[in-house]
């Protein structure tokens, strides 16, 4: 897999990949969403966000969503922010859908990411003492992608008071 980007075109090592997004084993469809990323083939947002959907595997999933955040791909925002809100997904999983949020850059996250501070004008919620520090935390660190966002540095000063001492350090480096 390692020698696919400098063996094959562009063109022929993105079709290549993506068909190994599909691959019985999960390394393997692991390393093909990475090297996809690192590629930044016009599609590859695209082949990794369909991947995820059907993914099962958590490491793997976790992977295609690192990949997303990678590519930057904007059109995944959508399932990205769904992956931060559901709590019945693993900790890891909303993490690292936190993190991707911040590399895609895009403002709308900043509603998805300043949730997990507050609702609306009533400060500090109940779901606040029910996120993990980790999502937390990781929200702190995407948040900080939105320096001149209002509502980004809003939540940031929240995070700055959270409970939990990681948290608090990650708001206050961002």
């Amino acid at each position: 897999i390692e020698i696919l980007p400098h063996a094959m075109t562009p063109e022929l090592c993105e079709m290549t990949l993506g068909g190994l997004l599909r691959h019985s084993l999960p390394a393997v469809r692991r390393r093909a969403a990475g090297l996809l990323s690192e590629q930044l083939s016009p599609r590859a947002g695209g082949l990794v966000s369909d991947a995820l959907g059907k993914e099962a595997d958590l490491p793997t999933k976790i992977g295609l969503v690192e990949a997303l955040g990678k590519i930057r791909h904007r059109s995944a925002l959508d399932e990205l922010s769904r992956l931060v809100e559901d709590k019945n997904q693993p900790e890891e999983l909303r993490t690292a859908a936190c993190l991707s949020l911040g590399r895609i850059g895009d403002v709308r996250a900043v509603a998805v990411l300043s949730k997990i501070y507050f609702k609306g004008e009533k400060g500090f919620t109940k779901i606040f003492r029910v996120i993990p520090a980790a999502v937390r935390g990781a929200a702190a660190k995407a948040l900080a992608s939105f320096p001149t966002n209002k509502d980004a540095r809003d939540a940031l000063r929240s995070a700055r008071e959270d409970k939990d001492p990681s948290v608090r350090a990650i708001a206050q480096q961002a």
